[in-house]
């Protein structure tokens, strides 16, 4: 007879740290709420194995051995998180130095590079570092192994595709880099979008589609290169997806909520928020299916068609989305009696970044005003979207920006209006005839969208879903 059995591995997670406290905790001033350990319990169930998360221990080096000791004794392999660089409250090394011995402190990867790989009692123990992402790539390239080998079973890899890199990857000649990207299926070619690189950014691991890996002999990848990508989500889902790369607007958000709902989660939108300018450059390269713009011209003062005849030479379209009111974004009560852009002189300001239709109106309004951008405080200050704007201002790090009524509104800020402006879709004049395209046009025709742009305030929606050809 032959008998099957199961291989129980069981992996012991540790949160170290002060400044942690666990989820169901009301945080204070300095509080960070742990969540790596859930983070580490999905990957470990994931490699077919059975996570043991152990209370939060602060940074106390007795308490970290205590627990690592208990940890070595009811399980099979130990995580410790955080703790594995080299600072002043950092244990993690002299702890597995002390009760066994540290194999590596250090590795080639980035971000990862300060994990710590060490065994006690022939045990594996490895120090993961805090940031998230770090803590990710460790978690996949060195416990997902070792996790996997211990069970006796096959490391699978990720799905790999090939696409088109959109944008210049810049790399050292220290680390193996994993950089994230988003993808998009455009004229029957995946195109990867490189997306944010801080290590301490979680949000651009859940909204990234796949990972390129940069090796370490190699400095860069040129934009229009080839490149392989592991996927992070199925490929299903990316082949229906519309990439949006343009202005922010909580309207796009709106969009996407409602297309799920209006194509039965067959459809979904991806937005990358670089601003109206790149945006529209991603449409004449080819590297987005649609591009949300509000580019303000100078010398017309019209909006979008002047910058789409001066730059783009192929059959476009645009889809009119909103008008929306722009405006200066003060704190509740404007204390500082902030009325127009000639009070702007002696407050702290926050500016949107190079390339966004709101920068390219705030140029050409202190321009108008005589005002020198040097005497603007806080105008090299970047923010790349209306809601992290109105968000700096709300926390008090910032007097005053321009942005629109609706990120006001949701963050309880006063509000001076300034200027109405159209807030369009750009996209090829072929994509009209798309499946994404026909969803997302009986999306904002339906009145349950309509109702939620209206409920926002600051959008005038007399003509959208028009169609406008151009060229």
């Amino acid at each position: 007879k032959f008998f099957r059995y199961r291989v129980t591995f069981k992996v012991g997670i540790i949160p170290t740290g002060t400044e942690l406290i666990d989820r169901h905790t009301t945080p204070k001033i300095g509080d960070i709420i742990e969540f790596n350990s859930r983070l580490f319990e999905g990957l470990v169930l994931e490699y077919e194995a059975v996570p043991v998360i152990y209370p939060i221990v602060e940074d106390n080096y007795e308490k970290i051995k205590n627990s690592v000791l208990k940890a070595l004794n009811e399980c099979d392999m130990v995580l410790i998180n955080a703790g594995s660089s080299q600072g002043r409250e950092d244990f993690t090394y002299d702890i597995i130095e002390e009760l066994g011995e540290v194999c590596i402190h250090g590795l080639a990867i980035k971000p990862g590079k300060p994990a710590i790989l060490g065994k006690i009692n022939n045990k594996a123990v490895v120090g993961i570092p805090g940031y998230p992402v770090s803590a990710w790539v460790v978690m996949e390239n060195i416990v997902k192994p070792i996790i996997r080998k211990s069970i006796y079973k096959e490391v699978v890899k990720k799905e790999i595709i090939e696409a088109t890199l959109s944008k210049r990857v810049m790399s050292t000649l220290k680390y193996e880099e994993f950089v994230r990207v988003k993808l998009g299926l455009i004229n029957n070619q995946y195109v990867a979008t490189p997306i944010k690189r801080g290590a301490g950014t979680i949000t651009t691991l859940v909204n990234a589609d796949g990972v390129i890996r940069l090796p370490q002999n190699v400095e860069g990848i040129n934009e229009g290169e080839k490149v392989e990508i592991e996927l992070l989500k199925d490929i299903s889902k990316i082949n229906n997806t519309i990439i949006s790369i343009g202005s922010h607007d909580i309207v796009m958000d709106i969009i996407n909520d409602e297309l799920i709902k209006e194509s039965f989660g067959k459809i979904n939108l991806s937005s990358t928020h670089v601003g109206s300018f790149q945006g529209l450059l991603s449409i004449r390269k080819g590297e987005s299916h649609i591009s949300p713009i509000h580019l303000f011209d100078v010398e017309s003062e019209t909006y979008n068609i002047p910058f789409i005849n001066k730059y783009i030479d192929q059959n476009v379209a645009l889809i009119k989305l909103v008008k929306r009111t722009q405006g200066l974004i003060v704190k509740k009560g404007n204390p500082l009696n902030i009325k127009s852009i000639k009070d702007l002189v002696n407050v702290r300001y926050i500016n949107r970044q190079k390339g966004s239709g709101t920068r390219i109106l705030f140029d050409y309004l202190i321009k108008k005003n005589n005002i020198k951008k040097s005497d603007i405080n806080g105008y090299e200050r970047e923010e790349f979207t209306h809601m992290s704007l109105a968000k700096a201002i709300d926390n008090g790090d910032a007097d005053c920006g321009l942005g629109v009524y609706s990120a006001a509104h949701i963050f309880d800020l006063d509000f001076i209006p300034i200027c109405e402006e159209d807030y369009d879709l750009l996209l090829k004049e072929d994509m009209l005839e798309s499946k994404y395209i026909e969803h997302l046009l009986s999306t904002i025709n339906k009145e349950s969208f309509r109702k939620r742009v209206e409920n926002l305030g600051g959008y005038n929606l007399k003509n959208m879903g028009e169609i406008v050809r151009i060229k």
